[in-house]
């Protein structure tokens, strides 16, 4: 159970591995955005196994999620997290709403405008 702490402000400023990760994560990809849709937390999934590549490994039916620790739902708290703490942003494009880092959104808003 969280503290009180926790749940206001900004808490413990990403104390949680799992958040950490995924802020480091979407800050080495600022040319990608994600949804919380299963098919999006399933590639970031893959992709957090190996974060340093410039794309996404493939979707290998051999590859089993329970090999890596952080599961999809911990992943779309980790993102639910982020954005809260205004970590990372968003932008609602064709009745999404997609997350990724700061420099990420700006540049969908950028290209948006132009």
């Amino acid at each position: 159970m969280p503290k009180i702490d926790d749940i206001i402000g900004d808490g413990h400023d990403l104390e949680d591995w799992d958040t950490a990760r995924v802020l480091s994560f979407l800050q080495k990809h600022p040319d990608h955005v994600f949804s919380m849709c299963k098919e999006d937390l399933d590639e970031i999934h893959r992709w957090l196994k190996k974060p340093d590549l410039e794309e996404p490994p493939p979707d290998r039916k051999t590859t089993h999620l329970f090999e890596f620790p952080l599961s999809c739902d911990r992943i779309k708290r980790a993102l639910s997290t982020l954005h809260e703490r205004r970590k990372i942003g968003s932008v609602e494009r064709h009745r999404r709403t997609f997350y990724g880092s700061h420099e990420a959104i700006g540049r969908v808003q950028k290209a948006s405008r132009d």
